[in-house]
């Protein structure tokens, strides 16, 4: 009877431990994440992006290849990258650029992830302000409100969105509206 209470506990710990979720079982690199950036399938290149993502500061290294899965042929990926660079955040600074060429995506997710994103790196992401401004007038609601929350963000340093903001308070969409008066409340604080 031990053996078989034994044998029943082991089985399991061996399956666990070969898929690489068992206690200690170690997690992927930074280096093997961003390798895993290039593999052909999406999924694996959707998983590699979050798990860099999670990561936080910890994945600095990873920001030019994030970068680079902004031009994803997959919108998952460049999704998942946008995320994980607004989840590094200030150190992913050097992905500006990048993330401010995907507010003009055709895909609503994209471009709602990256304003999100940019407004994760605080001020410095200052060089999006332009092109977060112009994001408040998007035609799709949700991706003008990702623009006021990252104006927001910035606080001070969007001084220069306040005209747009204090128009979008007129929006006619109610959390468009709602999250142009936080931006506002932020950027002109003392």
């Amino acid at each position: 009877m031990l053996r078989r209470t034994r044998l029943a506990f082991l089985v399991p710990a061996a399956l666990l431990l070969c898929a690489g979720l068992a206690p200690g079982a170690g997690r992927p690199s930074v280096d093997q994440l961003i390798q895993r950036l290039k593999d052909p399938a999406a999924k694996v290149r959707v998983a590699a992006a979050d798990d860099l993502g999670n990561l936080g500061p910890a994945a600095r290294s990873a920001v030019p290849a994030l970068t680079q899965a902004l031009s994803d042929e997959s919108q998952f990926v460049q999704i998942s990258a946008a995320r994980a660079l607004g989840q590094i955040g200030p150190a992913a600074a050097s992905a500006v650029p990048g993330l401010v060429g995907t507010l003009k995506d055709r895909h609503t997710a994209v471009r709602e992830i990256s304003a999100l994103s940019l407004g994760s790196l605080g001020p410095s992401a200052q060089e999006a302000i332009p092109a977060l401004t112009e994001a408040l007038t998007d035609r799709i609601a949700i991706v003008r409100k990702a623009a006021a929350r990252a104006l927001g963000a910035m606080g001070p340093a969007a001084k220069a969105a306040v005209p747009a903001l204090t128009e979008a308070l007129r929006d006619k969409d109610p959390s468009v509206r709602a999250s142009a008066s936080q931006a506002l409340k932020k950027i002109q604080a003392r």
